[in-house]
């Protein structure tokens, strides 16, 4: 960044507009009284730019009694030139307006790029700079009473400036990515895990499912041969009762004949018939006491047999439970198991990888250390070139101060020249006026020499310009050289970091035998079934038990099918004990009523034969309703059985289904796993490599050196107490063996190492100005931010003239590396030493700007 034109207005003691044009500046010094507005030009630059100052707020930099200020800054960058607007306002509700601009080379018009915000501008203006303000202020913006900014801040801050510095935020961003990644893989790592363990649960059903599929199955076959025959009856029996309903029919008609016809004998008739209809049905009872007999002994057979199997198959049910627990557990044990063998094969895996990787760092690390020989010179070499550098840069200063006093004796020669041609020269001895001839002849000596020290001062220029194109040859050298160097201390690190990590190569070994075995032994744990023993013993006596009960579901429901069948036979038994007591006494009545009525049977014979005709076409079953009821209850009862069977089935079969979804989900979710686990620790060993103590560490370790040595070439040029400044990366920690990351700023002198607090004022500031330069030189070089200037603000007034004659050739020396140097001094004598002076002076009206 290269400032060309800086206007403020109503900014600190800036009331009027002022302007400061950098065009014509190269190393300048910014002079005026304390108080007057130095420092506020500084201040002014890194608002526009950033929108920071030393103050704490806005409102400390705006002039007083005044509601609105703004700055106007351009700078170059590259070919470009941009320009940065910022303005303030405190009227009403506080408002800041911030406006960017660029011009492409050879002018013309000022293009606008601007963000939607305050926010978006300004960071598209770090982005352009490639530079936050405090690696500004911390670099090349040395602000007064912050020159130790950099020295006194603690050791984390410095590595964080250095990180900036080098653009290290993108190893940052790349950790914070690795660390975001590897949580979401551990995060989708826990759930899949969480949702095996609840399919595996789910999977342990599926025996106790399929064993409870074959009986519901067996079931519902039976049930429906049970429906068929059940139908089938109720059908006959159906047909039976309407043929038995129409036959009743004709016989009620049969019987009103009848009773028209033997009115007369009605009552006789009824009395005989009816004793003799109860004298044949008691005797119909009586002859079939044979089969009444039989079929209830039958019924009681039937019953004690269907009593057994009842029992029975309750004994079953349980055995089934407990058969169903055993075949669970032993799943479950088996699940943990497996469970088991996929953790140690995921471990076993991991170690195989590490231990691959432990092969290739091997073959890298012979690699380093056939590099490390063939550079083992290149230090010896950068010394004597830089050796050389000194010698010349000593001999361009010794030229450059020669000239210097060339240049005041030839000035005082044209003055003398000049007095001369005025005629009223005086002889500088005898103080009297001189004669033409005695004027001719001093002015023959002066012009003399004046041509001589002409001459000598061009050979001194022209050999500082010899010395200038030397001295780039040697850098350019010493920059190749100082590569190798650098490039030899981050390879000497990658090997002990590479020694390091092989020293565990056996122990990843011995993991992995370890987790061999126990992999094997689980697989023949699981090939031998030698597992879950209680269970199995469980299981077996279960089956033994199961079939030493005999049950017989086809027996035990023929069982209760004939004794169903029989049961009719139990009330006619109970009906044929009472026919048998009543029948004597019915036949007597009988054989009286005959006799009384032997003479009217005649009458009456045919209409009885009429009956007597009906009554024996016609056979009545009394319970054939009562039949056809039960048969139609049983084939409801068979199909609600059925359904409620086949319902059973379908549910089972969908259960069934789901277990085999649950299967292929978990198949593939256990893959997914073990690759989410490899992608985890994979991210873990990223997320280290890119952090502050990884690939950040060892690129901070490798500029150390270069940052170092330039800031002793500047304490050498600016210190005759020769003192000395080195950077200590890591400390050993007090409470333990291990190493602490750090970045300590070390300061010896001839009389040893003493802490900082205890250097004077001047020592102090010139460590501080060594650092803050070199670290200047090194964003030069090395960051990518092109600042190209560097600024001072009293830096002093701490100094004795030797230390400021040694500040003032540091600065010279650095002329060539900067494209503005400015430095800030109400000191007269040091505002002398430089060829350009911006003056600030403060009046009624503010501060005003004045270059000469």
């Amino acid at each position: 960044m290269i400032p060309v034109r800086l206007t403020l207005r109503n900014f600190l003691s800036y009331r009027d507009e002022a302007e400061l044009d950098f065009h014509t500046l190269s190393i300048a010094c910014l002079s005026g009284d304390n108080g007057a507005g130095k420092s506020a030009i500084l201040d002014a630059i890194t608002w526009a730019v950033w929108g920071k100052t030393r103050a704490s707020n806005d409102r400390d930099v705006v002039s007083t009694g005044e509601v609105e200020m703004d700055v106007t800054f351009i700078f170059q960058l590259g070919e470009r030139e941009y320009r940065v607007f910022r303005r303030r306002s405190f009227t009403g509700r506080a408002a800041q307006t911030i406006e960017l601009d660029v011009r492409e080379p050879g002018g013309g018009d000022w293009l606008s790029i601007s963000g939607d915000t305050v926010r978006e501008t300004e960071q598209k203006i770090i982005s352009i700079l490639n530079m936050e303000y405090d690696t500004f202020v911390n670099s090349a913006f040395i602000l007064q009473g912050r020159a130790d900014s950099f020295t006194q801040k603690p050791p984390s801050e410095r590595k964080k400036i250095l990180g900036d510095i080098l653009n290290l935020q993108e190893y940052d961003e790349l950790t914070r990515m690795a660390r975001d990644d590897a949580k979401l893989a551990d995060g989708r790592l826990n759930a899949i895990r969480g949702r095996i363990d609840a399919l595996d649960e789910q999977l342990a059903r599926r025996p106790g499912l399929a064993a409870e599929l074959a009986v519901v199955s067996a079931h519902l076959t039976d049930t429906g041969q049970k429906l068929d025959l059940a139908q089938e009856l109720c059908d006959t029996l159906k047909h039976q009762l309407a043929l038995h309903e129409r036959g009743k029919e004709t016989l009620n008609a049969a019987a009103a004949r009848a009773e028209r016809e033997t009115l007369a004998l009605a009552a006789l008739d009824a009395q005989r018939a009816e004793r003799e209809r109860e004298q044949a049905a008691l005797h119909s009872l009586v002859a079939d006491a044979a089969e009444i007999e039989a079929g209830a002994e039958e019924h009681e057979r039937w019953r004690s047999e269907n009593a057994r199997f009842t029992v029975a198959l309750r004994q079953v049910k349980q055995l089934v439970t407990a058969q169903h627990e055993a075949e669970q557990a032993i799943s479950q044990q088996l699940a943990t198991l497996q469970r088991a063998r996929d953790q140690h094969a995921h471990v076993h895996a991991a170690a195989q990888k590490q231990l691959d990787d432990m092969d290739r760092d091997e073959q890298r690390l012979a690699t380093l250390r056939a590099d490390a020989a063939a550079t083992a010179g290149a230090q010896q070499q950068l010394d004597s070139v830089r050796a050389a550098v000194g010698a010349l840069r000593d001999e361009r200063s010794t030229l450059q101060t020669e000239n210097k006093q060339l240049r005041e004796r030839m000035d005082e020669i044209k003055a003398h020249l000049t007095t001369l041609e005025t005629g009223e020269a005086d002889c500088p001895v005898c103080r009297r006026p001189l004669s033409p001839a005695d004027r001719e002849r001093v002015r023959d000596t002066w012009q003399t020499d004046g041509t001589a020290l002409g001459n000598r001062f061009r050979a001194n220029k022209s050999r500082v310009e010899q010395i200038a194109a030397e001295v780039a040859a040697h850098e350019a050298e010493e920059q190749r050289l100082g590569a190798i160097v650098q490039s030899g201390a981050a390879r000497d690190g990658q090997i002990q970091q590479l020694e390091s990590e092989l020293l565990g190569r056996d122990a990843v070994r011995q993991q992995i035998d370890q987790l061999t075995v126990e992999i094997a032994a689980t697989d023949r744990t699981i090939a031998a079934e030698d597992f879950a023993h209680e269970s199995r013993e469980r299981l077996a006596a279960t089956i033994a038990s199961l079939t030493a009960l005999d049950y017989d579901e086809a027996r035990h429901t023929v069982a209760a099918d004939g004794e169903a069948h029989f049961a009719p036979y139990i009330p006619r038994r109970q009906e044929l004990d009472v026919a048998r007591t009543r029948l004597q006494g019915i036949e007597e009545a009988i054989a009286a009523l005959v006799a009384q009525s032997s003479e009217r049977r005649q009458a009456v014979e045919e209409a009885g034969a009429e009956i007597t005709r009906l009554l024996a076409t016609l056979t009545l079953d009394e319970r054939l309703p009562e039949r056809v009821a039960e048969a139609v209850d049983d084939v409801d009862r068979l199909s609600n059985e059925r359904n409620e069977h086949w319902s059973r089935q379908g549910g089972i079969e969908r259960q069934l289904a789901e277990l085999d979804r649950f299967d292929e989900e978990r198949a593939r979710l256990s893959t997914e796993a073990t690759a989410l686990g490899l992608d985890s620790g994979a991210l873990r060993e990223l997320s280290e490599a890119f952090g502050r103590n990884g690939i950040q560490a060892l690129i901070i370790e490798s500029i150390l050196p270069e940052l170092e040595d330039k800031a002793n070439e500047l304490l050498q040029r600016m210190s005759s107490s020769n003192l000395r400044v080195s950077f200590r990366s890591q400390r050993e920690a007090l409470s333990s063996d291990r190493m602490i990351e750090t970045l300590d700023i070390i300061i010896r002198d001839e009389y040893g190492e003493r802490p900082y607090a205890l250097y004077s004022g001047g020592e102090a500031f010139r460590v501080n100005f060594a650092v803050r330069v070199a670290l200047s030189k090194l964003l030069a070089r090395r960051a990518g931010a092109n600042i190209d200037m560097l600024v001072i603000d009293e830096g002093f007034g701490t100094q004795d003239s030797r230390g400021r004659d040694g500040l003032i050739e540091a600065l010279r020396s650095i002329e060539g590396d900067f494209r503005k140097i400015l430095v800030i001094t109400h000191i007269g004598e040091i505002r002398e030493l430089f060829p350009t002076r911006i003056d600030v002076v403060k009046g009624d009206r503010g501060s005003t700007i004045t270059v000469s």
